[in-house]
């Protein structure tokens, strides 16, 4: 298998998860914690990783502060072999905080601190490389524009995951699917995307578009090419999930110049869950 090269395109950040923490001194607000985990997090970093531990090349794009964070953000991609080179430190703003706070099973506390660093840009000076990996927030669809134009340009293959779109939006992010090869998109926001109620019927819809389709449901995977379509039904998905089951197909596809989709989607949840499944395979 002949590498690929990928530019990701996302958010970027640094999680904390607290477990079991402790108000030491109640005036001072001094806290422990029983034990405690840190690492890079962010759409940019998910996919990347994956790409990267799947032996692709990858560059990712995006923007952290300037501060202690931001610089930590950076080594934890440069140790996962991924380029850090166009990511833009911001002397003005800063990075992207989750801090998840465990107490018990039951009781949990998740604080998130929106980072102040702009969105990028897409930019001629910047080589994409093979396939540019684009995900969308949905408030960023001028910039996602940028880079779709230069995608063409550099004749490069595009991804394109929609994690959310208001609804305003809706008609403008329909557009742009003509400039994408392969989207991953929610069921519901795919359902928005194309007024379908059936997910089969919203697929259909959407090929027209793209090549290759991934939608992400509470209980159902749909990966669709080249008038087939792949479902997976399993018991629960957790929708923040998408990112990684997206990365994981999108390195299944690029593995085999014919890939076996219902083998590609198996083992992309396999991947990130045991939970037991069931696959069904239709031609469209």
């Amino acid at each position: 298998m002949q590498k690929k090269h990928f530019t990701v395109v996302g958010k970027l950040g640094w999680q904390l998860a607290l477990d079991n923490v402790v108000l030491d001194n109640l005036l001072t607000g001094q806290a422990s914690a029983e034990s405690w985990q840190a690492g890079a997090t962010g759409t940019a970093f998910e996919a990347g990783q994956i790409l990267s531990q799947a032996r692709q090349q990858v560059t990712a794009v995006g923007a952290v502060g300037a501060d202690y964070y931001g610089q930590l953000v950076i080594n934890q991609l440069d140790l996962a072999g991924i380029d850090s080179s166009a990511v833009l430190c911001d002397e003005q703003g800063s990075t992207a905080l989750k801090c998840l706070i465990n107490q018990g099973k039951k009781d949990s506390l998740s604080i998130n601190y929106q980072s102040s660093a702009p969105i990028i840009a897409g930019g001629s000076d910047i080589k994409i490389g093979d396939w540019l990996y684009l995900i969308s927030s949905g408030n960023d669809l001028n910039q996602i524009n940028d880079w779709l134009h230069q995608a063409v340009l550099q004749q490069a293959q595009t991804v394109l995951q929609f994690t959310e779109v208001a609804e305003r939006e809706l008609k403008r992010a329909n557009y742009l699917l003509e400039d994408a090869d392969t989207l991953i998109v929610s069921a519901e926001l795919a359902k928005k995307i194309t007024t379908k109620s059936s997910l089969d019927q919203a697929t259909t819809v959407l090929l027209n578009d793209v090549k290759t389709v991934v939608i992400v449901a509470k209980t159902r995977l749909i990966l669709a090419s080249a008038g087939r379509l792949v479902s997976l039904e399993t018991t629960e998905i957790n929708p923040s999930d998408i990112t990684k089951i997206g990365a994981w197909v999108v390195t299944g596809l690029v593995r085999a110049k014919q890939p076996d989709l219902a083998r590609v989607l198996a083992t992309a949840w396999q991947a990130i869950s045991d939970k037991k499944y069931n696959l069904r395979e239709v031609s469209l």
